[in-house]
């Protein structure tokens, strides 16, 4: 049996930064694999020994940074890696593949695409 994680309450980073620290290293040890279901809040807020709200905050803050994919009454999947994996530019500038996954790329270009060529160069800046 694996010894329990020590979320402490008086240190320096909040524990809700605490939760999620310890959520990316079950991510980048490979415990939980991308695409794997994680186990559920009470679960986990069991397992630290904290509040769920404290767990629910983490993960939804790593869900927002595009590590994790809720589904409702499904569950929460890693959706990418959540360490130096996951930086979102590589060292010449360019976009890395995980950034590519994110659900936001192509938004700016599907909508692009729905107006259309006339509607888009209707739009210029004395056109407002």
């Amino acid at each position: 049996m694996e010894p329990k994680r020590i979320i402490r309450k008086n240190a320096r980073d909040s524990m809700q930064a605490q939760v999620e620290s310890f959520l990316v290293e079950k991510i980048d040890t490979d415990v939980w694999a991308v695409g794997a279901k994680i186990p559920s809040e009470r679960e986990l807020a069991e397992e630290l020994e904290v509040s769920r709200i404290t767990v629910r905050n983490a993960v939804l803050a790593l869900t927002n940074r595009g590590i994790f994919e809720r589904s409702v009454a499904q569950g929460t999947f890693v959706r990418r890696t959540g360490g130096r994996k996951a930086e979102t530019r590589t060292a010449g500038g360019g976009v890395s593949p995980a950034a590519r996954t994110r659900p936001d790329c192509g938004r700016e270009r599907s909508a692009r695409a729905r107006l259309g060529p006339s509607a888009i160069s209707g739009l210029g800046a004395g056109n407002a």
